[in-house]
């Protein structure tokens, strides 16, 4: 509960900036450290405000956030913001990351919340789920 209410004077110094129409131009390194330490730290509404501020959905940033999100899952870290992220970014829907490497550690940890919150009303990714299961309890 602190950790969260430690990143807002953080994010309403960003959003004054952007606010005043001033880019903020940071470097790759600066991007991924901030989604390092600031997003593990935000609550979900928060996390929003983050990929806008420094505009992680554009095109020039899609790199850096594939390769973060890459990165955390191959390191096994929380699989709740991965997720909450790469729905954010939309990245799941563009092929970026393959639903399975989501979905699969979510429901291995029993977290159909987050699960639905993925999946939505989105008939794709209920069919990839049912798919997905099927091919976890299945016996060849």
């Amino acid at each position: 509960n602190k950790q969260h209410k430690m990143v807002i004077p953080f994010i309403e110094q960003f959003k004054q900036i952007r606010s005043s129409h001033k880019t903020i131009e940071l470097n790759e390194t600066i991007k991924r450290n901030i989604l390092l330490k600031i997003c593990r730290r935000c609550i979900f509404s928060q996390l929003e405000s983050i990929i806008d501020i420094f505009d992680l959905r554009s095109i020039d940033n899609q790199s850096i956030v594939i390769n973060f999100i890459n990165e955390q899952i191959e390191q096994q870290e929380d699989i709740i913001f991965i997720s909450q992220l790469t729905k954010i970014l939309k990245l799941l829907e563009i092929n970026a990351i393959s639903f399975e490497k989501i979905i699969i550690p979510l429901i291995l940890k029993s977290q159909w919340e987050t699960i639905k919150f993925i999946v939505e009303d989105d008939k794709i990714f209920q069919r990839k789920l049912l798919e997905t299961i099927d091919h976890l309890i299945s016996t060849d």
